[in-house]
């Protein structure tokens, strides 16, 4: 099997050549056509292009919009996945019982909340129905459960 790896990403070879001879590629470079002991061809978008690419389709297919009411600046509407109202302990309470709610947003400023700009502490609020067509109510945002370049999973309280 014979594989054609660009020298850097992005390159495309344009015509055939025998095992570890160069070509030309379409952006004017070099690449080598590589046999399948050597190392493979490296796609030109990262996972993480990818994360970031998709998170608006993913939560428009499947969340709902809220409200973020961050401490300085506008209010914005976003699209976010709502985790109603699960059964937890409170911090330092033993046997004892509350609920918690938590969010997955955009990982982005624009259209969602970016991990870079959200300082937990600081007053960050979103509005959100406590149940499906329930009344709208205030949360504070508590905590950062995960982030990567796409999505950001925020606990309420």
């Amino acid at each position: 099997m014979t594989l054609i790896a660009p020298k850097k990403p992005g390159d495309v070879a344009s015509g055939g050549s025998l095992a570890g001879e160069p070509v030309p590629a379409a952006s004017g470079g070099m690449v080598e056509v590589l046999t399948e002991e050597k190392v493979p061809f490296v796609p030109s978008n990262s996972f993480d292009e990818i994360l970031a690419g998709t998170a608006d389709d993913f939560l428009t297919e499947f969340g709902e919009l809220i409200t973020v009411l961050p401490p300085a600046g506008a209010n914005r509407q976003i699209w976010a996945i709502v985790d109603r109202e699960q059964p937890a302990e409170m911090p330092g309470i033993p046997n004892s019982k509350t609920t918690m709610t938590t969010i997955v947003v955009a990982n982005n400023a624009t259209t969602g909340i970016s991990s870079g700009e959200i300082d937990i502490g600081k007053g960050w609020k979103v509005e959100i129905s406590t149940r499906m067509g329930g009344a709208v109510k205030e949360k504070a945002v508590t905590a950062i459960v995960y982030h990567n370049a796409g999505l950001m999973k925020l606990k309420l309280r």
